[in-house]
């Protein structure tokens, strides 16, 4: 989901944020867990299994990242960062910009 402003904001700014037009802050949830959960055994067999959690080569911050620009493909990503974390799911906010806002693309 996309929000106003980063809870961390001195993390954000690390990564490149500014307070003003073109630059957007995510926070997606990404569930915890090994790389994969065991087949179904009984009954019919679902149409989405889900037995692939995540990619082996990516780590939950990266699919934080992926899954956050899906929704929003003209974004460019700054980073990433750890919000919070349960025993279920990890919180990430994710540092976006538009690179074709006006207000970005005066400022280099």
């Amino acid at each position: 989901m996309r929000v106003d402003k980063p809870l961390r904001i001195d993390r954000a700014r690390s990564l490149g944020y500014h307070a003003k037009p073109g630059y957007v802050v995510l926070r997606v949830r990404v569930r915890r867990g090994g790389f994969s959960k065991p087949r179904p055994r009984a009954g019919r067999r679902p149409k989405a299994i889900g037995v692939v959690r995540h990619k082996v080569n990516l780590s939950l911050e990266e699919e934080a990242v992926r899954r956050g620009l899906k929704k929003y493909p003209n974004l460019k990503p700054l980073g990433a960062y750890l919000l919070a974390a349960d025993s279920l799911y990890k919180w990430f906010e994710v540092v976006a910009v538009d690179p074709h806002h006006p207000a970005v693309k005066l400022n280099k």
